[in-house]
């Protein structure tokens, strides 16, 4: 007998394609935020796997890269071009797709934009180790950076936190000041300023993201006040710096992933202990936060499993809204 394969039958599975457009359309800050949570669950228990990064230099500072996530029931990969120079082109400088699989038959069910999932679900995790981490009373955020991922973050926080005040810290004045002027225009609540020092930026602040692609140290831990809550993303390769380490007594470091942030996360090496991976404060397994003078400090690499699993949450608000493109390959 013929195998279905051979005599040419094909698959009835349907693949859905969603770009950036579909994705802004299918956001749930909150549903997304505690898809997030769950994927660091998984990973703090043994339940999900996320592949090491891999990334192949191709001159130019460009690289490109793939990560891959598994869990019992979801199954992905991101495929990802890194080109600097996009900006001048007003191009975001991560292009990239992520496959979502089938579980049971390893089919393709979804082609997924991989910037924007990228920088919705960098924000979310930051979000839900925010939420696990810092004091409910912080009310002054700190943004380091002024890309994607700082509008992002800033977007993700104001839907469950009270913030009130919000300082924007660039290098780029132009960068700062057209953040600046979007931020305002969607969000006119909070009371929003810039400033190019980030030292002064978090002075007041008690909840700061760095989100940059800097090789040397912008911050040190001792420029953060007791209370902060403090989320690091941007380093995220060897080589890359935001942060200066100094052990202080209420400096508590948490992480994604143990093995790709010793992998990933230069800026950790040499640190004091970390406490733990941020998924088994989530679940009750190790203590976060124990009162309002500890700092603490949450440091996120990126990890595959959180694109396969904020690539299933999509996948499944677009086939309950109806939208998004479908395509017999």
């Amino acid at each position: 007998m013929t195998s279905p394969t051979l005599s040419g039958e094909r698959s009835t599975l349907k693949t859905l394609v969603l770009n950036s457009d579909t994705l802004e359309a299918c956001l749930d800050h909150k549903g997304l935020r505690l898809v997030m949570r769950e994927a660091l669950v998984a990973t703090a228990r043994g339940l999900a796997t996320s592949s090491p990064r891999f990334v192949e230099p191709i001159g130019n500072q460009r690289a490109m890269g793939a990560m891959m996530g598994a869990s019992h029931s979801s199954l992905g990969a991101k495929v990802v071009a890194v080109f600097p120079n996009n900006r001048s082109l007003g191009l975001n400088p991560h292009q990239g797709l992520v496959l979502l699989m089938d579980h049971l038959t390893g089919q393709l069910r979804a082609l997924v934009d991989g910037s924007t999932l990228t920088a919705l679900r960098t924000a979310a995790v930051s979000a839900a180790a925010t939420e696990a981490l810092a004091r409910p009373s912080a009310h002054h955020l700190a943004v380091i950076g002024t890309g994607r991922q700082s509008y992002e973050h800033i977007r993700s926080f104001l839907t469950f936190l009270p913030i009130e005040r919000i300082t924007v810290c660039g290098r780029s004045e132009d960068s700062a000041r057209l953040l600046l002027s979007r931020l305002r225009r969607e969000f006119p609540t909070p009371d929003i300023a810039t400033t190019p020092d980030p030292q002064l930026a978090v002075r007041d602040a008690d909840l700061v993201v760095t989100c940059t692609t800097s090789r040397v140290a912008l911050l040190a831990t001792s420029d953060l006040r007791p209370g902060t809550h403090l989320n690091a993303i941007g380093a995220c390769r060897p080589g890359a710096q935001e942060l200066r380490l100094i052990n202080r007594p209420e400096l508590k470091i948490f992480v994604d992933s143990y093995s790709a942030c010793a992998a990933e996360a230069e800026e950790l090496r040499g640190a004091p202990h970390v406490v733990g991976e941020i998924g088994a404060v989530m679940c009750g397994g190790i203590a976060g936060r124990r009162n309002d003078a500890e700092i603490t400090f949450f440091k996120s690499v990126g990890l595959g499993i959180e694109d396969v699993a904020a690539a299933e949450f999509f996948v499944d608000r677009a086939r309950q809204l109806g939208v998004g493109q479908t395509i017999d390959l």
